[in-house]
C-alpha cells in the first residue's frame, strides 16, 4: 500500500512537471523594424516605438521551443497574429493552419509581420499590443487541432502624426548637437558652456548658440502640450540659429587663423632682419678687429725698426 502510493505521488510529479515544461514554451521576443523613432518622448513621458500613420509596420516575432510532452517535442506552429487596441488583428503570412512551421526541440525561429497602419489610429495616447502564438497537433492531415496558444504582451507602440514625426526628428538633432539636454538630466550645463568649439572667437556665434538654446527649449515646451506644429517650426528655427553660428565661429576661427599666420610672418621677418643686422654687425666687428690687429702689429714693427736705428748718442740722452 505503502509503494502504491509512493508511485501515485511520483506520477502526480511527474505531470506535474511535464505540465510546467509545456506551458513554458513561449515567444521569446517581439522587435519592431523600420519605426521611425524608438526612445524616450517627452509627450508620452515614456519610453517608445513609433510609427507615422499611415506607413508599413514590420514585426519580428522570435518563437522559442522548450515544449515537452511525451507524444511530441516538436513544435508545429499554425499562427502568429498581432493585434493592437484600436482593435485589429495583423496575421503573418509565414505559416497558416494548412502549412505549419515545425520548430525543433529548444530551437528558436523568427516569424515576421508586416502590415500597414490605419490612418485614424490616435496619437495622443500609447497604444498595447498582444502577440499570439499557436500550434497544431501535426504537420498533415486533417483537421488539425490547436493544442496551445503562447501569448505575448506588450505596450508603449506609438503612432506619429507627420508634424510630430518631424518636431520628434528635429528634437532629436539638438539632443545630438548638445543644444538641448533631457529634461531630467541630472546635471545642469550652463547656456554656453558645452559650446562645440573652444575657445569662442566669435561673439556673434555665441548669441546665436545661446538663442537656439531658448528657441528649442520653446519647441520642447510646445511639444510636451501636443502642439506638434508649432514645436516643429521653434525646433527648425532652433536648427537655423545653431547653423548660422558654426557659420560665425567658422569665418570668425579662419580669421583668427589667417591672422596669426600674418603675424607669425611678421615676426619671422623681424627675426630675419635682425639677424641681417647682427650678421652685418658682427662683419664689422670682425673686420675692425682684424684691421685693429693689423694696426697693432705695423705699430709694433714700426716701433721695433724705429728703436735699431737711433743713433748712440740719442740712446744716451
Amino acid at each position: 500500500m505503502k509503494s502504491r502510493t509512493i508511485c501515485v505521488a511520483f506520477a502526480v510529479v511527474m505531470f506535474l512537471f511535464c505540465a510546467v515544461r509545456s506551458v513554458s514554451a513561449d515567444v521569446s521576443s517581439v522587435n519592431f523594424i523600420g519605426a521611425v523613432y524608438k526612445g524616450s518622448d517627452p509627450f508620452y513621458g515614456n519610453s517608445i516605438t513609433a510609427y507615422t500613420l499611415g506607413t508599413n509596420v514590420t514585426v519580428a516575432v522570435s518563437v522559442y521551443n522548450n515544449y515537452y510532452t511525451y507524444e511530441s517535442s516538436t513544435v508545429n506552429v499554425s499562427a502568429v497574429i498581432i493585434w493592437f487596441d484600436w482593435g485589429t488583428n495583423y496575421t503573418s503570412t509565414d505559416v497558416s493552419l494548412d502549412n505549419p512551421f515545425p520548430i525543433p526541440p529548444y530551437q528558436s525561429y523568427v516569424f515576421s509581420l508586416k502590415f500597414r497602419l490605419p490612418s485614424d489610429a490616435s496619437n495622443l495616447v500609447l497604444h498595447s499590443y498582444m502577440v499570439y502564438v499557436e500550434h497544431v497537433d501535426r504537420l498533415t492531415g486533417s483537421p488539425k487541432t490547436i493544442v496551445g496558444t503562447w501569448t505575448y504582451p506588450g505596450s508603449g507602440f506609438a503612432v506619429y502624426a507627420a508634424d510630430q514625426a518631424d518636431a520628434q526628428n528635429s528634437y532629436s538633432e539638438l539632443l545630438n548637437l548638445g543644444v538641448l539636454q533631457y529634461r531630467d538630466s541630472y546635471y545642469y550645463v550652463p547656456p554656453i558652456a558645452n559650446f562645440p568649439y573652444m575657445p569662442i572667437f566669435s561673439s556673434e556665434a555665441r548669441m546665436l548658440w545661446t538663442k537656439a538654446r531658448d528657441e528649442g527649449y520653446t519647441g520642447l515646451t510646445l511639444y510636451m502640450r501636443g502642439d506638434f506644429g508649432g514645436a516643429k517650426s521653434q525646433f527648425q528655427t532652433a536648427l537655423d540659429d545653431v547653423n548660422q553660428s558654426l557659420t560665425a565661429e567658422s569665418e570668425k576661427g579662419k580669421e583668427y587663423e589667417a591672422n596669426f599666420v600674418d603675424l607669425m610672418a611678421g615676426i619671422g621677418h623681424a627675426f630675419n632682419g635682425v639677424g641681417d643686422s647682427v650678421l652685418i654687425l658682427s662683419i664689422g666687428i670682425g673686420i675692425g678687429a682684424i684691421m685693429l690687429g693689423v694696426g697693432v702689429l705695423i705699430y709694433g714693427v714700426a716701433k721695433l725698426r724705429t728703436n735699431r736705428t737711433q743713433p748712440p748718442t740719442a740712446k744716451q740722452s
